[in-house]
């Protein structure tokens, strides 16, 4: 094995380990830590991205801000498992293992349900099936996107190939 490979190994291995263990730490807030970085996370995006909500009473940016909730919290499970499941494909294709794809879906997923049985006894948090879901299909999505940037990359090279043959004949 080169040292190249072996290096890659260590890093995406180290890389995947250290993302679960942000997960398990988000997991591990209790609902009120939960909620008070969502509620942070809304309303920085709603004074960056919603017009006009700096004009609004104090009142109507607070019920605005909420509304994002379900967006925001939702949208961060798709995000962190979309990472998971880039940074564990990679991990498993770095080893060579012919059905990366398949077992960075079931490591995926199963870690999700492993989390959201955590969550059962962090105070004020429950595990939800629905948010085992949901992280899945950020599994997925980060394996699709792996799966693009693959083909994408190999379509590249092949034109390139045949821009060399045809240059030579």
């Amino acid at each position: 094995m080169s040292m190249k490979l072996w290096i890659r190994r260590i890093l995406l291995t180290a890389a995947s380990l250290l993302w679960m263990r942000l997960i398990f730490g988000f997991s591990a807030d209790t609902a009120e830590e939960s909620s008070g970085l969502s509620a942070r996370v809304c309303r920085f995006l709603a004074e960056r991205f919603w017009k006009g909500f700096g004009s609004l009473s104090p009142e109507d940016q607070e019920k605005a801000a909420e509304s994002l909730q379900l967006f925001v919290r939702k949208g961060a499970h798709v995000t962190e498992y979309l990472i998971l499941g880039i940074l564990l494909v990679l991990t498993l294709a770095a080893y060579g293992l012919r059905r990366a794809y398949i077992l960075a879906m079931a490591a995926g997923t199963l870690y999700a349900g492993l989390d959201e049985y955590h969550q059962r006894f962090v105070p004020g948090r429950s595990g939800e099936i629905k948010d085992v879901l949901i992280d899945a299909c950020g599994v997925l999505l980060g394996l699709l996107l792996v799966r693009g940037a693959a083909r994408l990359m190999q379509m590249i090279k092949e034109k390139k190939e045949k821009r060399k043959q045809d240059l030579r004949e």
